[in-house]
């Protein structure tokens, strides 16, 4: 396989707009050199975990569908990897271990990608941006954009009213990084305000 990054944009008309992941599109992705791979995210990491710990039961726990969906699947992967990153280190080995306890046991054909990193100390936590490859850059550009057009404009429009400040982000987001993040959305909400509830408490 090509070493590519696809990145899809979340941004799109209508639910209707979506693609079908389907096994004719992966199959089709695979003929043309495209690893079609789903990234886990952290929440169904940890209800694995669960699973694998015996704290829920399998059939009762969301998984059974999402395994029963994937088995049904080929040429398809899956990737821990970007949820492993977000924990911190003893979660993380954990989370890891128990991961591919579960693919053992309910998605055997999942277990042994042919590009796998088995080292999970090798997914820091902490990096800095200019440090990244271009492919994580990509990934993550967004997200860090956000969090520095939140920052500049807390710092230079500090004496707006927070709804002001507010207006600002979502305008640069929109017309400028043509890509809206929601948690990053809701984190300028929730800071914009806080700020503007401490200001008002103090000078009161």
């Amino acid at each position: 396989m090509d070493s590519g990054f696809c990145y899809i944009k979340p941004l799109r008309n209508s639910l209707d707009d979506f693609p079908i992941l389907s096994s004719k599109r992966c199959r089709e992705n695979h003929y043309k050199n495209i690893e079609t791979t789903i990234l886990v995210d952290l929440n169904i990491l940890a209800e694995m975990s669960r699973v694998i710990e015996n704290k829920v039961a399998y059939h009762t726990s969301y998984l059974a569908l999402l395994v029963k969906s994937l088995n049904e699947l080929e040429y398809i992967f899956l990737s821990s990897g970007l949820a492993l990153m977000e924990a911190n280190e003893e979660y993380k080995i954990k989370m890891h271990k128990n991961f591919n306890l579960f693919l053992t046991k309910y998605l055997p054909r999942f277990y042994d990608a042919h590009n796998t990193v088995d080292d999970v100390a090798e997914l820091k936590n902490s990096q800095n941006f200019t440090n990244l490859n271009s492919q994580e850059k990509f990934h993550y550009v967004i997200p860090y954009l956000s969090l520095l057009k939140i920052n500049f404009i807390n710092k230079q429009f500090k004496e707006l009213p927070s709804f002001a400040r507010f207006k600002k982000y979502i305008t640069y987001m929109a017309f400028e990084a043509n890509n809206i993040s929601a948690l990053e959305t809701e984190i300028a909400n929730s800071l914009f305000s806080i700020i503007q509830l401490l200001r008002t408490i103090t000078h009161n």
